[in-house]
């Protein structure tokens, strides 16, 4: 008799944990989407309109292969291009840090 309560005890605790777990990492996966997407709008923002378009168009948004051939030349698209991508990495690994040291939260 003991035995049939302990083991639909332990049904229930473990029903509502696993329950309490999914609901847990659905929190967990908003909040480090929000604290990414966050922290990708900023470092956008931050960029020069140059960077943020060539970025844009060459990673995010591509509309056809070779777009920037209309715009700039091969030695300047590609200077601008890694330009802009080191900008990009340093800006979001600095919003990064600082939002989690402002919040004092781990994104």
């Amino acid at each position: 008799m003991k035995t049939d309560n302990v083991k639909i005890i332990f049904k229930s605790i473990c029903k509502d944990y696993k329950r309490y777990s999914v609901i847990k990492r659905k929190e967990n996966m908003d909040f480090n989407y929000k604290c990414f997407t966050y922290s990708f709008e900023r470092t956008m923002n931050a960029l020069s309109e140059t960077s943020r378009d060539i970025l844009n168009k060459s990673f995010f948004k591509v509309e056809y292969p070779f777009w920037w051939l209309e715009v700039y030349s091969s030695t300047t698209f590609y200077r601008y291009r890694k330009i802009a991508i080191t900008a990009f990495v340093f800006i979001f690994i600095c919003a990064n840090a600082s939002f989690k040291v402002s919040h004092n939260v781990i994104c």
